[in-house]
Formats: structure tokens, C-alpha cells, sequence
């Protein structure tokens, strides 16, 4: 069920990436983070998570230890990768937050949101990534 709220910087939720885009470009459903929500107009700027680490790393890259992360099956037992180059603006249509399972008899979701120390990482990763290395200083 899409989100129906201005998510926070640092959330992590789930966006369906399956319609309207096209082979190079994300085309499943996947675990994001949130990186700017831009309150009225309905869109949130998201960083993709990857399970699988960059070879090689760069400074683009992100380890996303997961301690950090939901305690779900996607996440489980395994680190994330955030990939800084990997920037999207999307609709809350596409936002969901993280299923944890049930509780008596009600579904339970993942609201958490990464350290501060992460979202200081987070906001280099993506300077990094969209070639703007040079401000990383100002952080």
C-alpha cells in the first residue's frame, strides 16, 4: 500500500520501480533510502539499496551495515550497498514502508530511520555520485 506521508530523510522503504521504466534503468521492486522529501508536490528523492557490493568500490559507494536495517528477510544476515549515482525522484505511488510481519493479528512496519552518522556518509555518497565531490567538505 503506498505511503500516504512525507517520509523522512534517512527512512528506508520500499519502491516499485516496475512501470514506467525501461532496461538500463531499475526495473523491480526495491529497498531504498529516503534522501529529500519535497512535501506538498507528493515526491521523494531516493538512493536504491543493492546487495551486491561494487567492484570496485568508489567513493560512490556505500556499505549500509545491517544493523542499520530492518530485521526482515531482505536484509537479513547481509549488508546493503547504496549506490550514490543511483538517484531518483519518484511519486509516493511508487513508496511503501517495509512490512515486518504480524502481531496479533495486526501488520507491523518498519518506521526506522539510519544514524546520523549514516545519513552524514549518505549525503557524501551522493555528492560523490553526482559529481560534486568538491562540496563534500561543506557536510
Amino acid at each position: 500500500m503506498p505511503i500516504q506521508y512525507n517520509p523522512n530523510k534517512g527512512q528506508v522503504l520500499m519502491c516499485d520501480f516496475s512501470e514506467g521504466f525501461k532496461e538500463p534503468e531499475m526495473v523491480k521492486e526495491r529497498a531504498v533510502i529516503v534522501f529529500k522529501s519535497s512535501g506538498r508536490s507528493k515526491l521523494v528523492t531516493v538512493i536504491p539499496l543493492s546487495s551486491v557490493a561494487p567492484n570496485p568500490k568508489q567513493n560512490h559507494h556505500m556499505v549500509v551495515p545491517n544493523m542499520e536495517l530492518p530485521n526482515t528477510a531482505w536484509f537479513k544476515n547481509r549488508d546493503s550497498w547504496l549506490k550514490g549515482y543511483m538517484v531518483y525522484t519518484v511519486g509516493w505511488h511508487r513508496l511503501s514502508l517495509v512490512r515486518m510481519g504480524k502481531s496479533t493479528g495486526r501488520r507491523n512496519y518498519y518506521t526506522g530511520r539510519l544514524s546520523l552518522p549514516m545519513l552524514k556518509e549518505l549525503d557524501k555518497c551522493v555528492l560523490n555520485g553526482i559529481g560534486l565531490g568538491r562540496l563534500e567538505k561543506y557536510t
